[in-house]
């Protein structure tokens, strides 16, 4: 499941660089590769994922907004370097961005509102909650 959309990538970055980085081998301006964006919105997600699987449940549901705007700074990078198109300083920097944000998140000095956080803990349950197997011995050491 991609966290972001061809339309989220539009929305924040503009129609026209979008659909040049994400347009069919050969063209300028023609129909975007579909294909190739599904695999891009992917693999950006899987990233995220790959950073936020120690501290919360993924994949996350509700996407925070803040997930979308990672992912479409790491899938804007990925989409410029190809074909015949090289990524901006600012792309770069965008992603470099996200990228150290995630590690923040993974490293737990900043929190990701509104997403389930998983059970992290060395210790283990003192008690238990199932009955025992064996019955202790009475006083007379008998069963």
């Amino acid at each position: 499941m991609a966290y972001a959309t061809l339309d989220d990538l539009k929305l924040r970055y503009g129609a026209t660089e979008i659909v040049r980085n994400a347009a069919e081998d050969g063209q300028v301006d023609g129909p975007p590769d579909m294909p190739r964006v599904e695999g891009i919105l992917d693999a950006a997600s899987a990233t995220i994922d790959s950073y936020l699987a120690r501290r919360y449940a993924t994949p996350l549901s509700p996407v925070p907004t803040v997930i979308v705007d990672a992912c479409c700074k790491i899938a804007r990078y990925d989409l410029a370097n190809g074909g015949q198109s090289t990524p901006s300083e600012q792309m770069r920097d965008g992603k470099r961005d996200a990228i150290k944000w995630l590690e923040g998140v993974a490293a737990g000095t900043t929190a990701l509102l509104d997403a389930n956080p998983i059970a992290t803990s060395s210790s283990f349950a003192k008690t238990a909650d199932r009955p025992a197997l064996f019955e202790p011995r009475d006083r007379a050491g008998l069963y």
